[in-house]
């Protein structure tokens, strides 16, 4: 059982948020690993391919679909996190939603990456702040 860690995903310039969002949420929403639409899943971004085993995992599994195939190793060295994100909220200004463990790093450095890409431009700056406990860390473009 993991740690939640609390996300908040926001850009830095509430006035100019909502045209920023609109811009972005091309990258947030689509379907979860699993096929249910959500308003932000890391599986829009980075897809989980079709080729990684998703069942249950011990050492059988591994051993036979190779450790670096299964869900678990794809999804912490993509995502940064071993689940998709849960309990997404919208709330008004920024989403909110738990990732185990610690913030989905790799996966805010390719949402970065590919909104300069896509020529969303850079104010305002999507921010993520994660709480763990004590520990509060905020990553920016």
């Amino acid at each position: 059982m993991p740690n939640w860690t609390i996300c908040t995903l926001r850009c830095d310039d509430a006035t100019a948020e909502n045209h920023f969002w609109e811009e972005l949420g091309r990258f947030l929403a689509g379907d979860d690993s699993s096929g249910r639409h959500q308003m932000l899943t890391f599986n829009a971004l980075i897809p989980m391919p079709q080729y990684i085993f998703r069942g249950d995992l011990g050492w059988e599994e591994e051993a036979i679909y190779r450790k670096e195939l299964c869900w678990y190793e794809w999804s912490c060295r993509n995502w940064g996190v071993k689940w998709d994100a849960s309990s997404v909220k919208w709330e008004g200004e920024c989403f909110s939603f738990y990732t185990p463990w610690s913030a989905p790093e790799p996966w805010f450095v390719e949402l970065c990456r590919v909104a300069a890409i896509a020529g969303i431009k850079k104010q305002p700056r999507p921010m993520i702040t994660a709480r763990a406990s004590a520990r509060i860390r905020t990553i920016s473009f």
